[in-house]
């Protein structure tokens, strides 16, 4: 009947109906049966997804798994292939964490479909320019909004753009807004980089939240801002120099850097408070209501906000101080109220970006119309660059803003680049780099002729002493071009790919059909030789009547593509490991050890990618402070 949902099959009923149609051996115990089983288990569990994705908007109702099932849930993902022993504390920081998010599961799927609605599919184009490359010189700040990482989910997604955006444009510091994250009720040992496993080497973090809450209220609390360093300016920052918010509510947090013959600069990271009253308990500004009525503050959260950041910012000015404001003001950043209170004599900030592009950038957050997001600084910092990247490359609902400054303002020395060494693309443990290295060196060598050279070198010089100038010529001549060849060798033996979010079947379809559509607008402008190869391989993606399609119809595709693949980066990891999961099951079905154990350790690195950085953290010098491992 139309207009009435189709059953639902469980993941048993579709396992037993994929192993009826399938010919061969089905029996219990078969290799077949057990991928027929987890095909229909995977199948059962997009169709309870996609069963929630149809309830938005309507009374159905989403049952929720109790506190034991997700307890015991948790502790099977957890202890998965290790050994580990998980603790109560930490089961229970996951069973609150996984709840929330069920709570709140409708509210997030609505968010992200008026937000794949309202902006994925609009061309939005970044403003301004920087060059990717970090030049001598050059001290670079990016200043993101990331709209709260409190869940797991949502903590991915985000931490792989915001490092991409890193990997990039390598700045030196990250101020990042709106965090979500309260740092008292954090797992131990957590902290703002370990949300980000590329960044936690040879960086420091600095973070505010709201302090005067509960324990009780658990790792979910909206607000809260953050500081990455890295880089250069590590040698002129002191852990002792960052600062908080005085009323310790997670308005604001500094870093101080001193650089030669007194010169100090402070870079702030600002959240200011909307000025319309949130009824919502959490909130940023029931938050703050409290605090003012708990001590007897008259007034409200915005004005509170506006003139403790000025009293502040006064007393840093007349320490003599160089001032970098990135903030979220939450109004226009040239006639807003406290914008225009910033370029006072007694603080002289201005906005640089405009100052530098001639021009403000059109809308900073995704459903707005007016920039109110900006960067203020003092007439002695040098603005050099400045890009707002657009909203699809920005971590969060706010654009994203790079800005160069001159190093010389800023620490009052030009600093050089730290040039790092490139990644190795022949190493023991990847077998494939290594028989293509020897099978392309062998090549080389017979193209070369450089064992018959070698040979007719050693028949020239056998009893001669001293070796004729001419022998040693051509010995060395020798020498270099093998040397040449093995750098060849190990440039061509593998190509390195760095995803953004972890590659599966399902991520890397929408992400060839992405690149396709861009492939396919090339074709119409007739920059593609052979358009026919090309059409031939959108139609083996799934793409049907390549030739047909409008230059508007594949824009549209292209934007359609983006949101799929950021759809799918919230259940990437897992896409990830049940897709290696499956091709072990294959190759042990098949009797191949040698592929069964290579699939097994990549498992096990990917697994524990991230563990020797979090070793060196927990070990490492923090100037005389406790370590996260102070005894054992």
């Amino acid at each position: 009947m139309q207009g009435r949902n189709p059953p639902t099959t469980t993941g048993g009923e579709a396992a037993r109906t994929n192993s009826k149609r399938n010919s061969g051996y089905s029996g219990a115990g078969s290799p077949r049966l057990a991928r027929c089983r987890k095909s229909g288990r995977r199948a059962a569990k997009f169709r309870r997804e996609s069963e929630l994705w149809a309830a938005r908007g309507t009374h159905k109702t989403i049952h929720k798994p109790s506190h034991d099932q997700i307890a015991d849930l948790m502790r099977r993902r957890r202890s998965r292939g290790t050994n580990r022993w998980v603790s109560d504390d930490e089961i229970e920081k996951w069973v609150e964490e996984e709840q929330w998010a069920i709570e709140n599961s409708l509210d997030m799927m609505n968010e992200q479909i008026d937000f794949i609605t309202n902006n994925e599919l609009v061309t939005v184009p970044s403003h301004g320019s920087i060059p990717e490359v970090v030049e001598d010189g050059i001290v670079r700040m990016v200043s993101v909004q990331v709209n709260s990482m409190s869940t797991a989910r949502v903590r991915n997604r985000k931490a792989a753009e915001l490092q991409e955006v890193v990997r990039r444009y390598n700045p030196h510091l990250i101020g990042i807004g709106e965090v979500g994250i309260n740092w008292n009720c954090a797992r131990n040992g957590q902290r703002l980089l370990s949300l980000f496993p590329e960044l936690e080497k040879d960086s420091q973090s600095a973070t505010a939240h709201n302090s005067h809450l509960s324990k009780r209220i658990g790792v979910h609390q909206m607000g809260g801002v953050g500081q990455i360093i890295r880089g250069e300016l590590l040698g002129f920052h002191k852990r002792k120099s960052l600062s908080k918010d005085f009323r310790n509510l997670g308005r604001w947090v500094s870093t101080v850097f001193s650089g030669c013959q007194g010169h100090t600069t402070t870079v702030i990271q600002a959240y200011r408070v909307r000025s319309v009253r949130s009824k919502e308990m959490g909130s940023m500004e029931q938050q703050h209501i409290r605090y003012m009525q708990k001590n007897g503050l008259q007034g409200n959260p915005t004005g509170m906000f506006d003139s403790d950041l000025l009293n502040q910012l006064q007393v840093w000015r007349a320490n003599g101080d160089r001032l970098i404001l990135m903030m979220d003001a939450n109004e226009h950043v040239l006639t807003g109220k406290l914008c225009r209170r910033l370029s006072d004599a007694s603080i002289g900030l201005r906005e640089v970006t405009k100052d530098r592009l001639g021009s403000l950038c059109p809308n900073t957050h995704a459903s707005g119309s007016i920039p109110i997001d900006g960067v203020w600084a003092t007439p002695d910092v040098e603005v050099v660059n400045v890009k707002w990247l657009s909203f699809d490359e920005s971590p969060g609902d706010h654009r994203a803003c790079l800005i160069d400054f001159t190093s010389r303002s800023v620490v009052g020395t030009d600093g050089k680049r730290i040039v790092r060494p490139a990644c190795r693309r022949l190493t023991s443990s990847n077998q494939q780099s290594v028989d293509n290295y020897l099978r392309e060196m062998e090549r080389q060598w017979d193209i070369h002729r450089m064992d018959q050279r070698l040979a007719a070198i050693e028949m020239a010089s056998a009893g001669v002493t001293p070796l004729p100038p001419e022998l040693a010529a051509a010995a060395e001549k020798l020498d270099r071009q093998a040397a040449e060849i093995q750098r060849h060798c190990e440039k061509h033996c593998r190509k390195i790919y760095r995803s953004e979010i972890p590659c599966s079947p399902e991520v890397s379809l929408w992400d060839k059909r992405g690149k396709m559509f861009t492939r396919m607008l090339a074709a119409l402008a007739g920059r593609v030789k052979n358009p026919g190869v090309l059409y031939k391989k959108a139609r083996k993606l799934g793409i049907q009547s390549p030739r047909r399609w409008t230059e508007e119809q594949i824009r549209h595709g292209r934007h359609i593509a983006k949101a799929w693949k950021r759809r799918l980066s919230l259940s990437a990891p897992s896409l990830r490991t049940d897709h290696l999961t499956q091709r072990l099951i294959e190759a042990e079905a098949t009797g191949d050890t040698e592929r069964a154990t290579a699939i097994r350790n990549m498992l096990t690195r990917e697994s524990n990618s991230n563990m020797w950085s979090q070793l060196s953290w927990a070990f490492k010098d923090n100037g005389g402070r406790a370590n996260a491992v102070s005894r054992i």
